[in-house]
């Protein structure tokens, strides 16, 4: 092969019938800022190969001496306009935390993903993935579309806006052919009226727990659904859609039997509340059989009709027509109110086990209530701030610190810091309050001393701090913290202490209703050990606090935070340890099963 070099990840020369082939993948490198794309083929020296389609990841080549240097070529998709191609067989990663800025486009195309293969794009509450046009106003990027029988797209904590497709009607995601989850995405103003999501006849797909948003153009629908699959049910559970003209469109003409629908629509939320005229249909629908759907527990109101054809009774079980109450639906806030009528107003047996959600942990919020409507669940009461300490040198004021929870879901707005001075103070007092952005407040009332070699706070004080949401609840307070974090203080062992971390096997195991963990603190260390169900919702947070070093032990009775007994089932225990001495950091996860 005339001593070539090739330049680029998974370039390859091959030779077919005599003729040499260059390949390079159409999807390059992929950062938190650019998704790269094939642009070209380059030679150097100049004009020491020629290629048959320089333009293409596949062509041929001639190479005209020795020694040339072939180097694939690749471009910013996002910023370039290009479509990001996923071929059959092929595997794209997007990363958590990613956010691509794309030149807009005046006309269909441009950036935008086609998926023959996989793409997996999973961020997550705190660090999602989001899509958004360096200029709102000024035109359209492409979506996503699936496009092959074997491909698969996963979309979990994505944000998109401006975007649509040009197939069929046009959609910010358009599905084909394949399998699909899009799950705890938001969706707003998707570009050209049209639709956010369409669903094809024989694509598998859970769309579950969304946020989708339109512009209120009465001839834009937010899901467009066909579907005659009976042995794989398309859902599209507890989504919140919004200013839509047609909440959903679903159809189908196939035969089904009662309980087993084609098409499962169950608590959403279908909201319009345009100022000029109201939505159409919050279901448009056409089916052969009414089986062949479930429209049970929605709340859809604004339009002038909940449904475009007449049903009975026992197909609207649970259906409302009733004002969400969403906390500031102007600002885009659709967290539900304390008086929403979608509290606790799910389907109590959204899984269709025949156990309801008093002894079904698969058919309760977080919380542990029964399941309320729409993508976004009343939470009553924040969870307690986590990863709260002191840090600061001799001669400087106190910094406090905390860990952030920026996520779509939270409604967390204010941080709420308390302040003990413990010399003459019994009880905490209010200090001041932060944004949701903020996790950092220095203490300028107060100065960090030496005395002995150690740190202390002049004058003494204690703090901890709350979180408060849009509705002014707030959260139970953080175990005290008193003294600032010595990352360089003199460690001393002691034989009495364990050597390293650990998170031991509860006993008994099985149990009922009381269990004991075991672990070990070789160091003080900043201390959460919480309880999870087998979906990742949070039961009961047992520790939460700085402890001393040593063998420790703390006991589980079957309860969860609001203090109700759990069901039985599998539960998973994490320890999470950071040393105040050394910062060492250790996580572990156990798992263990409560019989009743």
């Amino acid at each position: 092969y005339f001593n070539v070099t090739l330049i680029g990840e998974g370039v390859n020369l091959s030779e077919s019938s005599g003729n040499l082939i260059l390949f390079a993948p159409n999807v390059g490198a992929v950062t938190e800022s650019d998704i790269g794309v094939f642009d070209h083929w380059s030679a150097s020296p100049t004009g020491d190969a020629s290629f048959t389609n320089a333009n293409n990841p596949t062509t041929g080549v001639n190479f005209h001496q020795e020694g040339v240097t072939v180097t694939a070529n690749y471009v910013s998709a996002n910023a370039e306009e290009r479509e990001v191609a996923i071929g059959e067989g092929d595997t794209l990663y997007i990363p958590a935390g990613g956010i691509y800025n794309i030149e807009p486009t005046l006309q269909f195309g441009g950036f935008r993903f086609n998926v023959a293969g996989t793409l997996m794009a999973e961020g997550s509450e705190e660090n999602p993935i989001i899509f958004q046009l360096t200029n709102p106003d000024s035109g359209l990027w492409g979506g996503f579309i699936l496009s092959h029988p074997n491909a698969d797209i996963t979309l979990k904590y994505i944000h998109i806006s401006d975007a649509a497709y040009s197939y069929g009607s046009g959609a910010a995601i358009v599905l084909i052919e394949g399998k699909a989850t899009i799950e705890d995405c938001i969706i707003t103003r998707p570009a050209l009226q049209k639709n956010a999501i369409s669903i094809s006849d024989g694509v598998e797909a859970a769309i579950l727990r969304n946020l989708l948003v339109g512009d209120g153009d009465a001839n834009s629908t937010g899901i467009s659904c066909t579907s005659n699959l009976t042995d794989n049910v398309l859902k599209i559970l507890n989504n919140t859609i919004v200013n839509f003209g047609i909440g959903i469109s679903a159809s189908s003409n196939t035969s089904c039997t009662e309980g087993n629908p084609a098409i499962d629509m169950r608590n959403n939320i279908i909201y319009y509340d345009h100022q000029t005229s109201g939505g159409t249909y919050g279901f448009d629908l056409n089916f052969q059989q009414n089986y062949c759907f479930d429209v049970t527990y929605n709340d859809i109101y604004g339009y002038t009709e909940q449904f475009s054809i007449f049903l009975n009774y026992p197909y609207k079980v649970g259906v409302i027509n009733d004002d969400p109450i969403f906390v500031d639906s102007d600002n885009v806030d659709y967290h539900l109110t304390t008086n929403s009528p979608c509290i606790d107003a799910g389907d109590p047996d959204l899984n269709g086990d025949g156990m309801n959600w008093e002894t079904d942990p698969d058919d309760q919020d977080p919380d542990g209530t029964r399941m309320d409507m729409g993508a976004l669940y009343y939470d009553g009461i924040p969870s307690i701030p986590s990863g709260f300490g002191i840090t600061g040198s001799a001669g400087q004021h106190p910094t406090l610190y905390w860990n952030l929870y920026l996520s779509w879901k939270s409604d967390i707005v204010w941080y709420k810091i308390y302040r003990r001075l413990t010399d003459y103070q019994s009880t905490y007092e209010y200090l001041t309050s932060v944004d949701k952005y903020t996790n950092l407040y220095e203490d300028t009332q107060v100065t960090i001393a030496s005395s002995g070699g150690k740190l202390r706070l002049n004058p003494s004080a204690c703090y901890r701090i709350t979180a408060e949401d849009s509705e002014g609840s707030e959260s139970d307070m953080t175990f005290p913290k008193c003294k600032p974090y010595l990352p360089y203080k003199q460690i001393v062992k002691s034989e009495n202490l364990p050597d390293k971390f650990a998170l031991y096997e509860n006993h008994p195991n099985p149990f009922n209703p009381i269990t004991t963990i075991k672990y070990d603190l070789p160091e003080e260390s900043f201390v959460e050990l919480t309880i999870f169900d087998l979906l990742g919702r949070e039961v009961k947070t047992l520790i939460n606090g700085s402890e001393t070093a040593g063998f420790k032990r703390v006991l589980w009775d079957g309860k969860n935070n609001r203090g109700k007994s759990v069901a039985s089932g599998l539960y998973i225990y994490r320890l999470t340890a950071e040393s105040i001495e050394s910062n060492k950091k250790f996580h572990q996860t156990r798992k263990m099963v409560l019989l009743r």
